[in-house]
This record gives structure tokens, sequence and C-alpha cells, in this order.
């Protein structure tokens, strides 16, 4: 088999490339995962990790269920560390081309509005 994708949608998880079609690929083969796209996301270590974002058929299908669904199928450095996030449609063009850039930045508007809360505590002795 051979995935021929633009090389500026192929990610560098660990220096390894990655293909995000070929990770869709696995995805759409689970029975309960009617639409998927992957895109990579920032870690520090890794440079990027792939994340899913997933149509699915109904609502028994969990995230640890699709991760381990991938996990059983790739390469360990082609896992979905970035998560899974389950959404109503994936974005797309008219041609029917996934909108990546869309999902980047989705993504980074959930990571700015999750950001974590720091409470500080002064305990006195």
């Amino acid at each position: 088999m051979f995935i021929i994708e633009r090389m500026k949608e192929v990610l560098k998880v660990e220096g390894l490339p990655v293909s995000p079609a070929e990770l869709e690929d696995v995805l759409l083969s689970h029975s309960l995962i009617t639409d998927a796209a992957v895109i990579g996301i920032s870690n520090g270590a890794a440079g990027e990790v792939p994340k899913a974002y997933i149509v699915r058929k109904d609502n028994t299908l969990k995230e640890a269920e699709v991760m381990e669904f991938v996990k059983e199928r790739v390469a360990y450095y082609k896992q979905l560390t970035g998560g899974v996030e389950f959404v109503n449609e994936i974005p797309k063009n008219p041609t029917g081309k996934i909108l990546r850039r869309a999902l980047r930045e989705k993504n980074q508007d959930n990571a700015n509005s999750t950001a974590p809360i720091l409470t500080v505590y002064h305990l006195n002795n």
C-alpha cells in the first residue's frame, strides 16, 4: 500500500513521519465511527502528536475504546497520544477535503478556554 499526500500534512512525531490519512483509514474501519480526521498538536518532547476528531454512530463509543482500537493496529509513535474528541461533523470544503486548519483552530480555542486555574493557599502555621 502506498499513501501519497502533501508533505505539510505529514506529522513529525519523535522525528518520525506519521500520515493523518493512514490513521483516519484505521479509525474509519471501526464499525461505530462514521467520519474521522487527524491533526498534529504540539507536544514539547515529541514535537507533534496525533489527535483524532471523530463522528460516532452513537454515544456508546468511548475515547478509551478508540485509543485501544488504534493501539492494536499501529506503531507506538502513531497512537493518538493527543487524544480523541467527538464532534457532530468534520469540517470539509465543497469537494470533501478535510479542513485541518479549522480543526487546529478549534483545538487552539479549546486549549485557551480550558487552561488550568492555579489556586494558591497560604497556610498559617
